[in-house]
């Protein structure tokens, strides 16, 4: 049965209900025009240390970070926000002074095998690869070393 809100309201309910569904249709809409699902002019940097070499190996910070969710001893995995992104990784400092960082860039963190891997002896730089959700850095020489990822 139908409520009745009284004389001259009829059909009122349905006007409300039809204003809702336009304003949802358009407000999706205006979200689908807004982020095409690019990260076009968004900009990731991560900052952080990495205490013992791995000789370029991202196995072992893959597994720790999947397990323990802790970086800093082995490696340093983050979330990419930014595939397809330019990307610089430069070493800041560390113990011995003979620091290099390297990153690998995986789907997922169950993936053995990187969508992308950059490993040059100094600083590295090129694009995330696409469909890239995860990158691992590693200390591939030296001791103690700080980095600072940009991907712009």
């Amino acid at each position: 049965m139908m409520p009745s809100w009284g004389a001259g309201t009829r059909g009122v309910g349905r006007e409300i209900v039809g204003m809702r569904v336009h304003h949802l249709i358009l407000a999706g809409l205006l979200v689908l025009a807004s982020g095409s699902g690019s990260h076009a002019g968004a900009t990731q940097t991560v900052q952080g240390r990495i205490e013992l070499a791995t000789f370029g190996s991202p196995a072992i910070p893959r597994m720790t970070y999947a397990a323990t969710q802790v970086n800093g001893i082995a490696g340093w995995v983050f979330a990419v926000t930014t595939p397809g992104a330019a990307f610089r990784l430069e070493t800041q400092d560390g113990v011995t002074g003979l620091e290099d960082v390297d990153v690998a860039f995986y789907v997922t963190l169950d993936d053995t095998e990187p969508v992308g891997a950059f490993a040059e002896s100094g600083d590295e730089a090129g694009r995330v690869p696409a469909g890239a959700s995860w990158a691992v850095v590693t200390l591939a020489a030296g001791a103690g070393g700080s980095f600072v990822y940009t991907a712009v």
